[in-house]
């Protein structure tokens, strides 16, 4: 059996909403568990939370830079002895507003919903390219308003898809300070938005090292949708489970 966690970062100031993650073998995070949790541990962590430790906030507040680099490139190092997979989606919430009116969002498809629904049909499309049988159970992040669209678009799925009836086993909503699986996700998710601020031209910088190493080794396919993408998911395939 395979199991995705997706997390969200959003950079409002640019309009940026990435959902991002990764795929392995439930066998695989079994094993990434207690390396995770001994690196929190051994640095007095309760939780890794990637915005926080930039900004070297909370528990990171007065952190070496040599302690940084150590830790995230521990931690990274987890993720790549895990993950078969690391994927994101993103889009500009403009292009989306351009398309149907903010109420609708709020009703029907977010852009969070929207991204994640795109991310868990690249992850179905990925699997299945390889010819692999394993059900996927997805997990997200709970707490968010518009977690009942991801619901409502994995339902319909199930209901018009034999195929993915069987691929799609499940989906959750966990509290991300309790499951390593969607920190490790927040990691790449907040890496990912930043990037697409660089790739399409809004910020001059470098890409961050930090998303190299994460790159370094596992396949990786990220997945910006533009204005034109989003009037076909919206208008062809319609704002549901047809997008999976």
């Amino acid at each position: 059996m395979l199991r995705a966690y997706f997390d969200r970062s959003e950079l409002p100031k640019y309009g940026i909403v990435v959902v991002a993650g990764y795929l392995s073998h439930v066998d695989l995070w079994d094993r990434f568990e207690p390396d995770w949790c001994k690196i929190l541990r051994l640095e007095g962590l309760e939780f890794f939370h990637m915005a926080d430790y930039v900004a070297r906030q909370g528990p990171y507040k007065g952190w070496s830079d040599r302690r940084r680099l150590k830790v995230i490139k521990q931690l990274i190092s987890v993720i790549d002895h895990v993950s078969l997979y690391h994927f994101a989606t993103g889009l500009r919430t403009t292009d989306l507003d351009a398309l149907i009116p903010k109420e609708q969002q709020h009703r029907e498809l977010s852009p969070y919903g929207l991204c994640a629904i795109c991310a868990a049909a690249g992850i179905m499309a990925w699997v299945r390219d390889r010819g692999s049988p394993s059900p996927i159970a997805c997990v997200f992040e709970s707490g968010d308003e518009h977690g009942g669209q991801i619901v409502d678009a994995f339902s319909s799925a199930k209901r018009k898809s034999d195929e993915l009836d069987r691929r799609l086993l499940s989906w959750s909503f966990e509290d991300k300070r309790k499951i390593w699986g969607l920190q490790a996700a927040d990691l790449l998710a907040y890496e990912a938005a930043r990037q697409a601020v660089l790739n399409l031209g809004l910020r001059d910088h470098p890409v961050r090292q930090s998303l190299l190493r994460l790159l370094r080794r596992t396949r990786y396919d990220s997945n910006f949708l533009s204005i034109d993408a989003l009037r076909k998911i919206l208008f062809e395939n319609g704002p549901s489970g047809d997008a999976i």
